[in-house]
């Protein structure tokens, strides 16, 4: 036993120094406009752009949202793994793949086959698995009964200024979800306030601006425009601390995710007009509503971790243990380990179309 446990500890000092005393450079392939150069001081990891330092990069991320052609033209240059051939090549994937290997652009941008040592994504398989934001962990020692006292605290802060039924906020017109579809018939029977690109209302993205416009609902629309598991984006983990109740498309995508009772998903009922009489039956029962923030005293903490530091410290740990391998065809590998549901699933099931 004390063996094991020296062994253990012998391990994890190593690594411990290897992290100290080395920098981890990662070089990012493509830069999307708003994205900047990040570091993680402890682990001595940061993102660079500057491709002339390929050589002495440790990692180097290509994200597949580049990899795509312009037009009939396909520009897009891979790095010379020969220039480097000790460090690892990262795939990443946050987009969902099924929107993404739809577009013709990417589809004449073949990936080189026996190329990435590494897959960072969404999907749960991943070698390391991306995460926009959690998770949610339960904690027994900080769980509170739900007094009367408790009670008349949320009431008094999330039940202030209510003034709508719906908020939704969207940008992707057409999705592969179908959310616009199954939402347009919640519509007919519920007002939905629609604000962004696909409306005639637009809204600066201002967090505070977004927050006071969410809080004057009782349910804000955080649907995915594809519904695979492990893809929950900041259409949710950006809002979820509002007061306001999220509704999602498919419970099962959510249910291990997120605290129990702290959202509504669509395919819980059999049509919209069974789903808006649910809802309206809420905003009539306050008691009813607002157990949907219980959960907030309840013993759930969201961690919040920094997923630049995550990122690194899984990086370090491949190089330290020398893992070695290579995708033979990484698209066909996300195919394959992607579990999502059928386009228009909603919609569909409310339909009689399943």
């Amino acid at each position: 036993m004390m063996n094991s446990l020296l062994i253990q500890f012998i391990l994890l000092l190593s690594i411990f120094i290897y992290i100290i005393s080395s920098e981890f450079p990662i070089l990012v392939w493509y830069q999307r406009k708003w994205h900047k150069e990040e570091s993680c001081q402890y682990l001595q990891c940061y993102t660079t752009f500057d491709r002339k330092k390929l050589i002495n990069s440790s990692a180097v991320i290509i994200n597949e949202y580049h990899v795509k052609s312009d037009g009939d033209k396909i520009s897009f240059q891979f790095p010379d793994k020969t220039i480097n051939p000790k460090a690892l090549y990262i795939y990443s994937l946050f987009e969902s793949s099924v929107r993404s290997f739809k577009r013709k652009e990417y589809n004449k941008v073949k990936l080189p086959r026996n190329y990435f040592n590494a897959i960072y994504s969404y999907i749960n398989t991943s070698d390391i698995v991306h995460r926009f934001s959690g998770p949610w962990i339960f904690i027994p020692s900080i769980k509170q009964e739900i007094t009367s006292e408790i009670k008349s605290r949320i009431k008094n802060s999330v039940l202030k200024d209510k003034k709508h039924s719906i908020t939704w906020i969207v940008s992707h017109c057409r999705t592969v979800s179908g959310r616009e579809k199954s939402i347009k018939q919640l519509e007919r029977y519920i007002d939905i306030k629609q604000y962004g690109k696909c409306s005639d209302n637009k809204i600066r993205k201002d967090e505070k601006i977004i927050k006071k416009l969410f809080q004057k609902s009782y349910f804000f629309i955080a649907s995915e425009n594809t519904d695979c598991y492990g893809y929950i984006t900041e259409k949710y983990w950006d809002r979820y601390y509002y007061n306001s109740i999220p509704i999602v498309n498919i419970r099962s995508i959510y249910q291990n995710t997120l605290p129990p009772h702290s959202f509504i998903a669509m395919d819980d009922f059999k049509n919209s007009k069974d789903m808006v009489k649910f809802l309206k039956y809420l905003i009539k029962n306050k008691d009813k509503y607002i157990e949907y923030f219980y959960y907030k005293y309840q013993g759930w903490y969201n961690t919040r971790h920094n997923e630049f530091c995550s990122l690194c410290h899984e990086l370090i740990l491949f190089k330290k243990n020398n893992i070695s391998r290579t995708y033979e065809d990484t698209r066909e590998w996300i195919r394959r380990n992607d579990k999502c549901y059928t386009n228009d699933y909603v919609y569909k099931l409310w339909n009689h179309l399943l």
